[in-house]
């Protein structure tokens, strides 16, 4: 029975498990990069496919002698293959909203260098300070609502400003929370 639907994933992660099991159909294994996030942050643990009369596909996880079906399989677990699949892909640009929800610190750090090592165009929006910390202050965009309109600023001088930062033993985040980054 051939799976029904477009392999394309949408915004919401809705098509993951097609591109997937298509993927896997193909080359009989995972994409490499979400093979070794797997194998990275869950060892042990294997994706399977099951596949419906009506073509449906369905992602089941085993681990051990044990197979865990929706939804019973860890939001950071599902966060993380379709992040990492969405990577593969190569896309011209990535939108991720709150990346941190879910994920442990290197799970985010895997992640952002993974988007570096791709050079991928990337938005991500957060209000985490590991976020912040991780990244490039050349690469940060600082957004607030002022009188009713949205104001974006880059940092000024971010190369400089790193090194007053290590200087003064003080984080991006830090530095944003109180206002210095404005400077």
């Amino acid at each position: 029975m051939p799976v029904v639907g477009t392999s394309l994933i949408s915004d919401d992660g809705n098509g993951i498990v097609r591109s997937l099991y298509q993927y896997f159909l193909k080359n009989r294994s995972m994409p490499p990069l979400v093979e070794n996030g797997i194998k990275t942050f869950f060892p042990g643990f294997e994706l399977n496919f099951e596949s419906m009369p009506d073509g449906n596909v369905f992602l089941i996880v085993k681990f051990g002698d044990n197979f865990f079906y929706p939804p019973g399989i860890p939001n950071g677990f599902y966060k993380l293959v379709i992040i990492l699949e969405l990577i593969d892909q190569n896309p011209q640009i990535l939108l991720i909203d709150e990346l941190e929800n879910s994920l442990h610190e290197k799970m985010v750090e895997y992640v952002l260098d993974a988007i570096k090592a791709r050079n991928i165009k990337t938005i991500i929006s957060t209000h985490s300070p590991l976020v912040v910390d991780l990244v490039d202050l050349k690469n940060i965009l600082i957004v607030k609502m002022l009188d009713n309109h949205t104001d974006i600023k880059h940092i000024k001088n971010p190369e400089e400003k790193s090194k007053i930062l290590i200087k003064e033993s003080i984080t991006p985040s830090e530095s944003i929370i109180y206002g210095d980054m404005d400077n």
